[in-house]
């Protein structure tokens, strides 16, 4: 397979396992890195009381809710979806069952871009929900929360659109050209 090139940044990788490394190490890392604090401000906000109490218990669930997701999305991508993608030179080799894996993969990319439209947009809700809470009060707690919110968003755009507009694009190219897909679903 020829190398993988981004338009909009002008990036090649000479497969998809780099850029699949390029990904983990520019986006999943950050997100891996940022949860664990962001759950943490996330408690601590529910605790303030110059944040209205309805507020405060929306701003707490958007903010669980999006932790979930992005930690959904690493483990599921890292666990399934990228282990397939690395390894699927290897199949034709290793199992008659090649078809069933091709069409997973497919399956399985699919499904991600309507995750990764879900996790864009509850990152604009928590995003309005935050600037809401800072209009109440200048609280070092809320300030912090918004700009590690503020980074861990920021790249979720690009990231999202690297998945979807260039690597499982690539990697569908591959797929076809390793015979890796059943005829009747595509």
């Amino acid at each position: 397979m020829n190398a993988i090139r981004d338009a909009n940044s002008g990036r090649f990788w000479r497969n998809p396992r780099e850029l699949i490394d390029h990904i983990v190490a520019t986006y999943h890392d950050t997100i891996r890195l940022t949860l664990p604090d962001l759950e943490q401000l996330t408690e601590m906000i529910g605790r303030q009381e110059f944040v209205p109490l309805a507020a405060r218990e929306r701003l707490e669930s958007e903010l669980t809710a999006l932790t979930d997701l992005l930690d959904r999305h690493v483990a599921k991508q890292e666990g399934w979806v990228f282990p397939l993608i690395r390894h699927i030179k290897d199949v034709p080799d290793e199992t008659e069952w090649d078809y069933v894996v091709g069409d997973s993969l497919h399956w399985l990319m699919g499904r991600e871009g309507g995750e990764d439209a879900e996790l864009l947009d509850r990152a604009e809700q928590v995003g309005m929900l935050l600037r809401d809470a800072a209009r109440n009060g200048k609280d070092p707690i809320v300030a912090d929360l918004i700009e590690r919110v503020q980074v861990l968003c920021r790249d979720l755009p690009a990231h999202a659109r690297l998945e979807a507009e260039v690597l499982f694009p690539s990697v569908e190219e591959l797929i076809k050209e390793e015979g890796l897909v059943c005829n009747e679903l595509w």
